[in-house]
């Protein structure tokens, strides 16, 4: 059910850039005064080219992460690619041109900076993401030993795999705020928050005695887990950027481009 979900609010932003291009290619003719013309077709090619910058860099990352050893260098690499981009984005936003005070001009800017907005939002998020992807990698092996709790032999060997389980959780919590449907996004919320309130009670066990004593109502709700892999290196998904509300944005400005062209 939440796949159906997903697809119904996925926007396909490509075709809306081919329709964006072309609308403004036949503006750039089409305006009256040279001045103005000039003018937008300055804002028009500076939009059309941040985009391809934006959507070339984060496509070609993604399809890099397709083949990318689970490595923590990798996440590295995808993390100061993404920081760059998102710097390119600042950059973006300083050097729109504004040569015209006219409301339809001042429209179009207004919407590709909130564009701007939303990509620089989805990015540092996905950098968010991949920070504490990282850190599953050195310790990952302790929290698949929640699968056979039954087999833990100290503490210490508890203590390890609850550590390990917060960072799980909060990897779950980081990628839960990728989703855009409220529906979809309590259902993961709610599937985490039964999570941490075993992983408290898991806790506790770790810290009223010197000998290892976990009850066995935890342990049974333990094992009705579902343990999660984390052996491939994560996929950037075009996705995470192309979101519903990036896709509203860009429908937006096309709205405003039009109302430009015929004013």
């Amino acid at each position: 059910m939440y796949e159906s979900i997903i697809k119904k609010f996925k926007i396909n932003s490509r075709m809306l850039f081919f329709i964006l291009l072309i609308v403004f290619v036949i503006f750039s003719f089409t305006t009256k005064q040279k001045d103005d013309k000039k003018n937008v077709f300055e804002l028009l090619s500076f939009l059309d080219k941040t985009f391809s910058t934006i959507d070339n860099t984060f496509n070609n990352l993604s399809n890099q992460t397709l083949i990318f050893p689970n490595v923590k260098e990798n996440y590295e690499l995808v993390v100061d690619s993404l920081s760059k981009l998102k710097q390119d984005i600042i950059d973006f936003e300083k050097s729109i041109p504004n040569q015209t005070g006219e409301e339809l001009y001042q429209n179009v800017r207004s919407d590709l900076i909130e564009i701007y907005k939303v990509s620089y939002n989805r990015i540092n998020l996905s950098i968010e993401i991949y920070n504490v992807r990282k850190n599953l990698i050195t310790n990952v092996n302790n929290y698949y030993k929640l699968a056979d709790i039954n087999s833990l032999s100290s503490n210490k060997e508890l203590e390890e795999i609850i550590e390990s389980w917060k960072t799980v959780i909060s990897f779950k919590k980081l990628e839960a705020k990728q989703n855009d449907s409220n529906e979809i996004k309590k259902y993961y919320y709610d599937k985490i928050e039964k999570e941490e309130d075993l992983l408290t009670k898991l806790s506790l066990s770790s810290s009223n005695s010197n000998t290892l004593v976990i009850d066995n109502d935890l342990k049974e709700n333990i094992k009705k887990l579902q343990i999660e892999r984390y052996d491939s290196f994560l996929r950037l998904q075009i996705e995470n950027l192309e979101n519903p509300d990036f896709g509203e944005k860009v429908k937006k400005l096309q709205n405003s481009v039009k109302q430009l062209k015929n004013s």
